[in-house]
């Protein structure tokens, strides 16, 4: 039912950005063994990153046993970017939420993060189109959809859920973010560490945003694709992500 729902009210959903912001941006790149998606995501993170003033680029290695760090800092060096204004971050165990906790030690207490999977490539202005949605006082955590390929293994899955999401988003409710590209404002929803416990970080975030009674949405217009190879590993992180959802959602049943 939520679905038939879905599909005849998705078009109602058009979000404008909010403008002008001049908050800060601290953006969080973790990776566990990815030296082959770091090639392909970086480079685009960069081309963002460097649209954006008064920023902070911040990469954990969550405990990888390849060599993904060393190609990391050679992309940067030999970007254009000011050495100033990023930094990596080992971490002796791996996590997600242990990666992101990390960085949040960077986070000056001002402005808004935003978190990149290292599978996650996006497109251009997508940092920036983030940053001006948060000039809307109501937003707590936007989010990114993904541009599904139609030969993913799971592309009707993840287009009946795209398209959930954005419905959800209309009434600034989405529980299901895209943890890939995904941006909060820890001030206004209170949420400056994570539940190490719990692999689904993207559910504590969106929802903080609405215990807190602010908007969790997704933005239907900011795309990324996931550059990692379609038919790796699909199964075992949908069943992860779906017991860390499932546990966040327990968590909060009041």
């Amino acid at each position: 039912a939520r679905f038939i729902q879905a599909s005849r009210n998705s078009k109602l959903h058009i979000l404008q950005d909010g403008g002008d912001l001049d908050d800060s941006l601290l953006v969080i790149y973790p990776f566990r063994d990815e030296a082959e998606l770091i090639p392909i995501s970086l480079p685009a993170l960069i081309s963002n990153f460097s649209e954006i003033p008064k920023s902070r680029l911040v990469l954990v290695d969550s405990a990888s046993e390849d060599n993904g760090s060393e190609i990391a800092k050679e992309i940067l060096s030999k970007s254009d970017l000011n050495p100033n204004c990023w930094t990596l971050i080992s971490a002796k165990s791996p996590g997600k939420s242990r990666a992101l906790n990390y960085a949040m030690s960077e986070y000056d207490g001002t402005g808004i993060v935003a978190m990149v999977d290292a599978d996650a490539a996006m497109s251009n202005g997508s940092l920036k189109s983030i940053r001006s949605c948060f000039a809307n006082p109501e937003i707590g955590a936007i989010s990114a959809l993904e541009s599904v390929d139609s030969n993913n293994p799971m592309a009707q899955y993840k287009k009946r859920s795209n398209l959930l999401r954005k419905y959800e988003s209309l009434k600034g409710s989405c529980f299901v973010l895209e943890g890939s590209l995904l941006a909060w404002h820890p001030l206004r929803i209170n949420l400056r560490s994570f539940d190490e416990n719990s692999n689904a970080d993207d559910a504590q975030i969106a929802i903080s945003a609405i215990r807190s009674g602010f908007m969790s949405i997704v933005h239907p217009s900011i795309r990324f694709e996931d550059s990692r190879e379609k038919e790796r590993n699909v199964l075992k992180r949908s069943v992860r992500r779906s017991q860390g959802l499932s546990s966040q959602l327990i968590k909060n049943l009041d």
